[in-house]
């Protein structure tokens, strides 16, 4: 019996020591960027698998140690399209908090986080009809957003999940040889954007192929939304009225392709009272509005919108990488817009990007109509 027990605390000894070991490992190297305690050039400064496990995690902690008074809210269209560092900013502190695949409440939780952190004086916050759907989930169920600090969670649990995950010590290896390669990442910058250089596919191919699918109806999404999943929104609007916070709203730009789409699909008439439901929230539950709350509708067709594939192969769309993702070049133009910057592209875009109001809605959507005929 004695040489059972003694077995026994052996065992339980190594297995113990070998957690420990592997736990310290991950620790160390942190290839998810979550512990940010030890930064050795050729060991572990580069992090190239950091977003392995989704971003969520590493931008909830750099809002809560940054000092920024500026947040971009969204999904992967602002991650991808808005620079924080854009000239427009001017002296503003930017953070790009942009996340994929999120929904309005994963939207309206990164904002509450930001408020509790940041001293916020400006907020701009892309509007993707899909993030509204009543259907959704709150949380879709591979996202990380539920080991982040964005909602209520249990930390100690998912540290030890996290530190002793097989997968964490084979990301850990990897971010040591990459390390000692001597090789650089320069995917995402420090203020949560995603370089356009980051991108490995061929644009023109990427959008030729997606473009294909709603082409022929194989993209089967069916807008729905209701008052639940608008009340993310209504609580943003009436926080920034409240806290006389500049709010920066604007429906994302989609390519020609994918309006089309909308209409084939009879998604058009919830769109249309998608956006009549947007300028009533503004009108609504804005009611110290001095026009720092304002909201844009960067769709329709234009010049912009209806980009044409290059003909010849050297060359590169220049506005979309794919029908509904835009790149930085039409991210720059939306700031421009927004802020009103002195050098603004108006006079060279002059129907790319109408102001919605309550006297210019319906007008605005019958225009909008017209132009597909």
């Amino acid at each position: 019996m004695s040489s059972f027990k003694s077995y026994l605390k052996t065992y339980f000894i190594i297995v113990t020591a070998l957690l420990l070991v592997i736990a310290s490992f991950n620790f160390v190297v942190d290839p998810y960027n979550i512990y940010r305690r030890i930064a050795i050039k050729g060991f572990n400064q580069e992090k190239p698998y950091m977003d392995v496990r989704g971003l969520s995690r590493v931008k909830a902690l750099d809002i809560a140690e940054g000092d920024y008074d500026t947040v971009i809210l969204g999904t992967s269209r602002v991650f991808w399209g808005l620079d924080p560092e854009n000239k427009v900013f001017d002296s503003r502190n930017v953070y790009n908090a942009g996340l994929k695949s999120v929904g309005s409440y994963q939207i309206y939780k990164v904002f509450d986080y930001a408020l509790q952190h940041l001293p916020l004086k400006t907020v701009v916050l892309g509007l993707d009809i899909n993030a509204f759907d009543n259907r959704r989930p709150p949380i879709l169920p591979k996202q990380d957003f539920r080991q982040s600090n964005f909602i209520p969670r249990y930390p100690l649990v998912d540290t030890l999940k996290t530190l002793l995950s097989l997968q964490s010590l084979i990301t850990s290896v990897r971010t040591v040889e990459f390390n000692r390669q001597g090789k650089q990442t320069n995917k995402y910058t420090d203020r949560g954007f995603e370089r356009p250089e980051s991108f490995k596919v061929n644009r023109n191919q990427n959008f030729a192929i997606i473009a294909q699918k709603f082409q022929q109806d194989k993209v089967s999404t069916k807008f729905s939304f209701n008052r639940e999943s608008m009340q993310f929104l209504i609580d943003i609007v009436e926080a920034c009225d409240r806290n006389g916070i500049e709010l920066k709203l604007f429906i994302e730009p989609n390519h020609e392709v994918a309006q089309e789409w909308e209409i084939r699909s009879g998604n058009l008439p919830a769109v249309e009272q998608w956006k009549r439901a947007l300028v009533f929230i503004v009108q609504r539950y804005a009611p110290n509005n001095d026009g720092s709350i304002v909201l844009w509708d960067f769709s329709g067709l234009n010049a912009i919108n209806t980009e044409k594939l290059p003909k010849d192969s050297q060359q590169t769309l220049n506005w979309y990488i794919d029908p509904v993702h835009y790149t930085k070049e039409t991210g720059d133009i939306i700031l421009d817009k927004l802020f009103n910057n002195a050098t603004s592209v108006q006079s060279t875009h002059p129907d790319f990007g109408v102001i919605l109001t309550p006297d210019n809605i319906d007008a605005h959507l019958i225009r909008l109509r017209a132009s597909r005929n």
